[in-house]
C-alpha cells in the first residue's frame, strides 16, 4: 500500500497545481492521472482559442434555483469570504448548487454565467464531462435518450450542464439577454 502510494505522489509531483487545475484530474487507480474533461476547442501555440463564439440569445435561461438551501445558507453563515469565493469561480456551485443563495451575496445569476462564459470561451470553464459522441448523442436524444426525458433543454439544467455543459450551448448562450425560464 505504502508503495502505491509513494507512486501516486511521484507521479502527481510531476503535475503542476495548474495543470491539475487546467486538466480537472482524476484518479483512475492509484499512480495513473486521467483528465476529466473533454475540450473541443484547440489552443493555438500562443495558448488562445481558434474558435470565438458567436452568443446565442434564444435559447431560454436556466431556473436558478438552490439544489439544497439549507446547505447553502449554512456555507454562507458558516464561511461567507469563502462561499462568496465559490460563487465567483466556480461554474457548478454558482449556476447549479446555490444558485439563489448566490445572488444574495454577489450580482444575478445572468452576471455570473456571462462572466464564466462569455469571455473568449475559456476551456478552463467551458468543458464536456463525456466524450463529444455521448454528448451529441444526449444533445439530439438519441440512442440511449431517446425514450428518456433528459435533454440540453434548459428545463434539464442540472444534469446537462454537468455533463455536456459545451455540447449543450450553455458556453455560447448569451447569460446576459436570454429570455426569462417559463416555469420556476
Amino acid at each position: 500500500m505504502a508503495r502505491l502510494l509513494l507512486t501516486f505522489l511521484v507521479n502527481l509531483t510531476v503535475l503542476s497545481v495548474a495543470q491539475i487545475h487546467r486538466h480537472r484530474v482524476s484518479l483512475i487507480y492509484p499512480g495513473m492521472v486521467r483528465s476529466r474533461t473533454f475540450s473541443r476547442y484547440k489552443a493555438h501555440a500562443r495558448g488562445s482559442p481558434h474558435f470565438i463564439p458567436v452568443l446565442d440569445s434564444s435559447k431560454r435561461l436556466p431556473c436558478c434555483q438552490d439544489e439544497s438551501s439549507t446547505m447553502c445558507k449554512t456555507m454562507r453563515t458558516n464561511d461567507p469570504e469563502g462561499f462568496s469565493k465559490k460563487c465567483n469561480t466556480e461554474p457548478d456551485f454558482s449556476l447549479v448548487l446555490c444558485c439563489k443563495t448566490c445572488n444574495d451575496v454577489t450580482v444575478n445569476y445572468r452576471e455570473r454565467g456571462a462572466e464564466f462564459f462569455n469571455r473568449l470561451n475559456d476551456t478552463s470553464v467551458c468543458f464536456d464531462r463525456m466524450s463529444k459522441s455521448y454528448c451529441s448523442r444526449f444533445n439530439s436524444n438519441v440512442d440511449t435518450w431517446s425514450t428518456k426525458r433528459w435533454s440540453c433543454n434548459s428545463e434539464h439544467f442540472r444534469l446537462a450542464f454537468r455533463v455536456c455543459r459545451q455540447s449543450c450551448g450553455f458556453c455560447t448562450m448569451d447569460w446576459r439577454n436570454s429570455p426569462d425560464p417559463l416555469n420556476c
